[in-house]
């Protein structure tokens, strides 16, 4: 009998400690949505008035840790278009004191979108995007500057508008940066006119701190880049720490040998090429032969070493979509040491996907955030986070295996931008439903 009451009060004691193991909190680790941001880790904002939200196109950080989102609106009518801004506060609730009640709706003519953001030293907020520029009525690298309330900046370009037009068939501006003297690098492209497969340029200007173009810069201001034969669309643009510029999006020397390439130029702070830059100042990278390459994201490591990342697909009718990443050296060179000679390609769900933007960390790990579809149809979409190690390995303390996927019910869920907080906090946003969507997750630093 000792036996049996010896082995029953051990049991006993066994399933004790294992009911109270299993009914502890589980520990938070880096990935997980942050429950003290909006609800439960997300927000969506679908209005701003009357006026319909698009999803978001870029996020930048104020000082204070406010997030000032751009993207595009339409009128109720979703026959007029607008650069859109809504401002959260830290927790992701709308601060209302911004603009009306949150946000503000410029209207820049009929026709005008939103696409990046960037905060100046003394808080004022430059969006740019694209629309019709007089009197001609074709696109144009648009900018318009707020003050920190949200009110038009009427002291920047005309009237707190600044405008750059590349010949006479139409441009945009994707990507901006904000340099130490105040002035402002746009980066886009233009269309030039030509065959299909060979009609748009890389185009860069630089504007002043009061909206006029930078004559010192390129030609007037602005300039074009041609990589070879094919498509060059620049969709991200990073500043070095010795005032050179970094262009990356897609390219290609010679479209019908490696299709769309990985495109990334860098520039002196005059504009020219920088010679010291691989060869000449621009170089491609094929991520695998005649696939549909390129980066919507680049971002410049402590060591001087250029990342970027983006997507490949098996063609241009977008089959077999994959999530990718390189980094080069500051010579432009592969960096052999960073995944495959230079290269990642990463498994983002079951039916592939693509990188919206990417950052880097002081310590050397890589973020990147994109979409991961969840079907063949491509319709469907969830947010999808992938953290690498500093030699391009997925990173297990994050998420398990690397990568995070976030969905926000059914539809298109699509991160386009990305910021790592200075807590180590991880921002997330994009489109949700075609509406302004955020995500929040725990960091690790």
């Amino acid at each position: 009998m000792r036996g049996v009451r010896l082995r029953v009060g051990f049991l006993t004691l066994l399933a004790i400690v294992l009911v109270g193991w299993m009914a502890r909190p589980a520990v938070a680790a880096a990935g997980d949505l942050d429950p003290t941001f909006g609800d439960n880790g997300k927000v969506t904002t679908g209005q701003i008035g009357v006026d319909i939200l698009k999803g978001i196109a870029d996020i930048a950080l104020q000082p204070d840790g406010k997030i000032v989102a751009v993207g595009t609106a339409t009128s109720p009518q979703g026959d007029e278009w607008y650069f859109a801004l809504v401002r959260y506060k830290t927790d992701g609730r709308v601060d209302g004191s911004f603009g009306q009640g949150g946000g503000v709706v410029t209207d820049i003519g009929e026709h005008a979108f939103g696409h990046a953001v960037a905060i100046q030293t003394d808080g004022k907020i430059v969006a740019g995007g694209h629309a019709p520029c007089p009197p001609y009525g074709i696109d144009c690298m648009t900018l318009v500057r707020y003050n920190v309330d949200g009110s038009v900046d009427k002291t920047f370009g005309t009237a707190g508008i600044a405008r750059a037009k590349l010949g006479f068939c139409g441009c945009e501006v994707n990507d901006l940066a904000i340099q130490p003297d105040g002035k402002i690098v746009a980066a886009g492209w233009r269309f030039k006119g030509d065959d299909a497969n060979n009609d748009d340029w890389f185009a860069v200007a630089r504007f002043n701190s009061d909206g006029s173009l930078d004559q010192t810069f390129g030609t007037k201001g602005k300039l074009a880049l041609s990589f070879g034969y094919g498509d060059d669309f620049a969709w991200g643009v990073a500043l070095q720490p010795d005032g050179k510029i970094v262009v990356a999006g897609e390219g290609a020397k010679n479209f019908y040998a490696t299709g769309s390439d990985i495109a990334v130029a860098r520039l002196n702070t005059d504009g020219s090429l920088d010679p010291t830059f691989w060869r000449k100042g621009m170089r491609t990278v094929n991520i695998s032969g005649d696939r549909w390459d390129g980066a919507y994201g680049v971002a410049i490591q402590a060591d001087g070493k250029i990342v970027a990342a983006g997507f490949s697909y098996a063609d241009f009718a977008a089959s077999d979509p994959q999530f990718v990443a390189t980094r080069l050296n500051p010579d432009g060179s592969l960096d052999a040491g960073f995944g495959h000679r230079g290269r990642v390609v990463t498994a983002v769900g079951g039916f592939g996907g693509y990188a919206g933007a990417v950052a880097v960390y002081p310590g050397g790990k890589i973020l990147a955030a994109g979409r991961s579809f969840v079907d063949d149809t491509q319709d469907s979409s969830d947010f999808v986070l992938v953290r690498y190690t500093s030699d391009g390995r997925p990173d297990p303390t994050f998420g398990g295996d690397g990568t995070v996927i976030t969905s926000f019910g059914t539809g298109a869920d699509v991160a386009n931008a990305l910021a790592v907080q200075a807590d180590g906090k991880m921002l997330a946003a994009g489109e949700v439903y075609a509406r302004f969507g955020l995500a929040r997750y725990l960091g690790d630093i």
